[in-house]
């Protein structure tokens, strides 16, 4: 009796000291965590100068179908039936189809019959060789008395040297991105001009495509909205006085960006103005597409809009230093025609989750 309590204090030891042993082991080589990043939303403003908040986007295609509404439906302002500043910020037509050239858009309006629908394909396949993401989200009708607008944009550039694909890393010192850049013997940096540099927090650069598209980015700029900072970036670029030329011992480092976002705006459905012939109508739907990729080759953009309206029942009343361009925080992006006053696309990017897809 007394050899088998022994040995049973015996194995119960040698648990107790097997068991140390593995907590100090655990205690020697810690378990990593695995992080976990919060989801970010991306918002697609329908103005320049809505008001930003984290991740918004623009591209003019939603400004060309309001002015088609604005021009041959309404004949000026759209005047709504509750205070809107969305509203407000898209009669201003600050973006026209006069900020494009001809080849890069395209738009149609009238009666929201198969017909229609028909044509658009039919011109946007011919015009662009692509199809539409949007037209079948909306109700066509024989006879329709409801009333269409639709504008696609497409562009399709190239840099003429292709930049050096970068090691991956952090953006706002987290998580793990693809970005690309240029090395001190890469032909590429010929393509890159200084738009200002003030420190590497603020700053700007602007990338020369095969075309006459160029892509801006620049940190640091103040503005409420996009509109704002797209004009404190011009009158920075305008007083500075260094070297716009990336030097060879400047480096730039540039995000790989690709999403493909669609947006119903639910805050302009059901709003109740009227034609100008008096008629009381109502916004029924209004959507938009925004599909990027920017890479180290170049970019593409594609971006469609629409509007359908109802019939409403109810009346209406040089620097020495190094300089370092690292767009891996907080950053804003231009995409414009070289002889435009305004961009055609626009996006203020503070995580950079979402536009990785």
């Amino acid at each position: 009796m007394k050899n088998k309590k022994n040995l049973f204090f015996l194995i119960l030891l040698l648990i107790v000291i097997g068991c140390g042993k593995k907590n100090n082991k655990e205690n020697e080589n810690p378990k990593i965590e695995k992080v976990e990043y919060k989801e970010s939303i991306i918002k697609i403003n329908t103005s320049l100068e809505d008001e930003l908040s984290d991740n918004n986007i623009w591209c003019g295609t939603f400004n060309l179908v309001w002015n088609l509404l604005k021009d041959e439906y309404v004949g000026g302002d759209v005047i709504v039936n509750k205070p809107s500043i969305q509203v407000d910020n898209l009669n201003k037509s600050t973006f026209t189809k006069n900020n494009l050239n001809e080849n890069s858009f395209y738009v149609n309006y009238g009666k929201q019959t198969p017909e229609l629908k028909n044509e658009i394909e039919k011109n946007i396949n011919t015009k662009f060789n692509q199809t539409s993401d949007i037209l079948n989200k909306f109700e066509w009708k024989e006879n329709s008395d409801d009333d269409f607008m639709y504008a696609m944009l497409y562009k399709n550039f190239k840099f003429k040297n292709k930049f050096n694909k970068s090691k991956n890393t952090t953006f706002n010192n987290e998580g793990d991105y693809e970005y690309f850049g240029i090395n001190t013997e890469n032909e590429s940096r010929s393509q890159v001009r200084v738009l200002y540099y003030n420190n590497e927090k603020e700053n700007a650069i602007k990338l020369l495509t095969d075309s006459n598209d160029e892509v801006i980015l620049a940190k640091g700029v103040e503005g409420k909205s996009l509109f704002e900072i797209y004009n404190n970036l011009n009158e920075k670029e305008k007083n500075y006085e260094g070297n716009k030329l990336l030097l060879s011992y400047d480096s730039i480092l540039v995000p790989i960006i690709k999403f493909n976002i669609f947006e119903e705006f639910e805050s302009l459905k059901n709003l109740e103005f009227k034609y100008k012939n008096g008629e009381n109508r109502k916004i029924a739907k209004a959507v938009q597409t925004i599909k990027l990729s920017l890479t180290e080759e170049g970019g593409e953009i594609k971006s469609e809009a629409g509007i359908s309206t109802k019939k409403n029942s109810v009346a209406i009343t040089e620097q020495k230093n190094v300089r370092t361009f690292n767009y891996n925080s907080t950053f804003v992006l231009f995409l414009k025609e070289k002889d435009s006053e305004l961009p055609y696309f626009a996006a203020y990017i503070t995580n950079l989750k979402e536009f990785q897809k």
